[in-house]
């Protein structure tokens, strides 16, 4: 890997001193050099792709302050990115989340709690930044609020992308280092465009894939694919246990942000770390763990006593999965598989999630 100044400083999700900053000082060029308008204009133009109420003609330059900024390096009022035009009483917030979880102040979300020192601006719009655009958590009491929700795997990195392109930079230094950002999220992030091209190849001809990958001539990029299946498995799982009518909002705060935690695991699995996945969460008081290991997945009681074992396999011999057969080589069959969607291991656990759950909180 080339040196690169982000790898050696930073952890990759460190969301206030590398990437509300950073992101923040580009935004800001207009500020300190009084015609460096393109990384804005261009953030601005994907961020009205996303949600067609955010015009760009309501930031006009002229009227127009970002925070933090390349000459106020500090935030206003906690918020991770600001940008504001007084002129034209129009504001964005932004709330930049890898993996810390959602703040609650005074009973709202942070970012609707921050929108409560704009209230006599005309136009408010919240924007939810993280790894995979996930979902803010409380997501009711955005109802009749303008939320756009972006990603760092899409959203920032085409605007880079695109910033690159059009090379708007005014020295060598500064596109260099916006180069290495951008590699720097390339290296921790999964690309989804990426992962459904190859998987495409892959279903044409498993066989021939299996050959590639066996003799090291498969393209570095099946990482992606790695990644975007571990964490398709994880996600289901996520969405089977909401969605069950006895689980509880209230009751699992912290299982609402366990996203990001899949997705770093789904990370570090898909690039060869050894890693194990356990994680819990409550059904009507009733503390429950979900694990996999070489038994495959097992969904359990937290509570149980000495010598009593409570817990349910929740894979049928044909479902069996251990998710540390990805980093095997050669790939077991069943892995090809679950990559070429021949075989579906989501359908098995959305059936017996809730079958074992009910029998564990019965005890």
């Amino acid at each position: 890997m080339e040196e690169n100044i982000f790898e050696e400083m930073f952890n990759w999700n460190n969301e206030r001193y590398l990437h509300s900053s950073f992101i923040a000082m580009l935004l800001s060029q207009f500020m300190k050099e009084q015609h460096n308008y393109s990384f804005f204009d261009l953030f601005l133009k994907h961020l009205h792709r996303e949600n067609h109420t955010i015009l760009p003609s309501l930031f006009p330059h002229d009227k127009c302050e970002v925070y933090p900024n390349i000459t106020q390096h500090r935030e206003i009022k906690n918020i991770d990115l600001l940008i504001i035009s007084k002129d034209t009483q129009s504001v964005i917030i932004i709330e930049n989340k890898t993996l810390s979880p959602d703040r609650i102040i005074a009973g709202k979300h942070q970012l609707l709690f921050y929108g409560e020192d704009f209230k006599r601006y005309k136009h408010i719009f919240y924007v939810y930044l993280s790894p995979r655009k996930f979902l803010p958590t409380r997501i009711d009491s955005f109802q009749n609020k303008n939320l756009t929700t972006i990603s760092y795997d899409l959203f920032i990195r085409d605007w880079l992308q695109d910033c690159i392109k059009v090379g708007i930079f005014h020295s060598k230094f500064q596109k260099e280092i916006v180069c290495q950002y951008f590699n720097f999220l390339k290296n921790h992030l999964n690309d989804p465009r990426e992962a459904e091209r190859l998987r495409k190849e892959i279903i044409k001809d498993v066989k021939a894939a299996q050959e590639q990958y066996k003799n090291s001539e498969f393209p570095k990029t099946f990482v992606h694919v790695k990644w975007a299946t571990i964490y398709e498995i994880l996600e289901s799982i996520y969405n089977t246990i909401t969605s069950l009518s006895s689980f509880s909002e209230e009751e699992n705060r912290n299982f609402m942000d366990i996203k990001r935690y899949f997705h770093d695991y789904s990370t570090k699995l898909s690039t060869g770390e050894s890693v194990t996945l356990k994680f819990t969460f409550k059904i009507n008081g009733t503390e429950l763990y979900l694990c996999n290991d070489k038994k495959g997945f097992t969904l359990g009681r937290c509570d149980h006593l000495p010598g009593e074992s409570y817990f349910e396999f929740l894979n049928s011999p044909q479902n069996y999965c251990n998710l540390k057969d990805f980093n095997k080589n050669p790939l077991p069959e069943y892995i090809w598989s679950l990559i070429a969607k021949q075989s579906d291991i989501t359908t098995e656990l959305q059936q017996t999630i809730p079958q074992a759950i009910e029998k564990l909180t019965q005890y």
